[in-house]
């Protein structure tokens, strides 16, 4: 099976040469945590069994959960593989971002949480603190290895200062990271789609079942009904955007 790259990896390596924005940053610090891949596979087949694939059968015992579904095609191992739950965990991240994203914009603060103003006040203090050590530094008759190290960690905690404060200025766009899209349900569940369809190809499984399955996976866990999963399929249906 191929190596997973989630949507968050994509968004990532699209942007790999322009570092400066806060919502690469939110990306890349919410894609390195640790990730409990057996855990998601046990949430993941509660899901599975917990819900009913079809709402119109008259009685519950005729009805078949997604598990049951999904084990008469054989598509349950491949679908719980780690390549799979690795490239499900990104798509679920994208709403994390957006949140984090929307929630530091909404409070003016940066990618570390503080605000913007504390970072441009940091940036103007080191500044003069600098100044003041290259004058002070500038009536000794002897250079300092010392004094130029101080210097050099000053110099680069200021630059800091300031990468965070553009990142603020350039934020970066919530709608690419959710491919094009502006609701944050649908986008996460779009991205869904997209790596079933690409991973579980083989398994000839009918669009409607991957869209249901798409919303399925994103959908909360304490949840006791699906929502419908029109939006999904009359968005893949639709003729591709030029």
């Amino acid at each position: 099976m191929e190596d997973p790259i989630g949507p968050v990896s994509k968004f990532l390596r699209e942007l790999e040469e322009d570092g400066s924005m806060r919502l690469t940053e939110i990306a890349k610090r919410l894609a390195s945590r640790p990730f409990d891949i057996e855990k998601f596979r046990q949430d993941l087949r509660k899901k599975l069994s917990k819900h009913l694939y079809s709402q119109h059968s008259a009685s519950r015992q005729h009805q078949k959960t997604f598990l049951s579904v999904l084990q008469k095609k054989n598509a349950d191992v491949f679908l719980l593989s780690n390549p799979v739950l690795e490239e499900l965990k990104e798509c679920l991240l994208l709403g994390e971002i957006h949140k984090q994203d929307e929630q530091l914009e909404k409070e003016k603060r940066s990618v570390v949480g503080l605000h913007i103003k504390f970072h441009h006040k940091l940036a103007t203090e080191l500044e003069r603190h600098e100044r003041t050590i290259e004058r002070l530094s500038s009536s000794e008759k002897r250079e300092s290895q010392w004094v130029s190290d101080y210097l050099a960690a000053t110099r680069a905690r200021r630059r800091r200062e300031y990468r965070t404060i553009l990142m603020s200025k350039h934020p970066g766009s919530r709608r690419e990271l959710l491919g094009g899209r502006v609701s944050t349900n649908l986008g996460t569940q779009l991205a869904i789609y997209s790596t079933l369809a690409h991973r579980l190809r083989s398994m000839r499984l009918s669009k409607r079942l991957l869209c249901r399955l798409s919303v399925l996976i994103a959908s909360d866990p304490r949840a006791s009904e699906l929502e419908s999963e029109e939006s999904v399929y009359k968005t893949v249906q639709a003729p591709p955007r030029s």
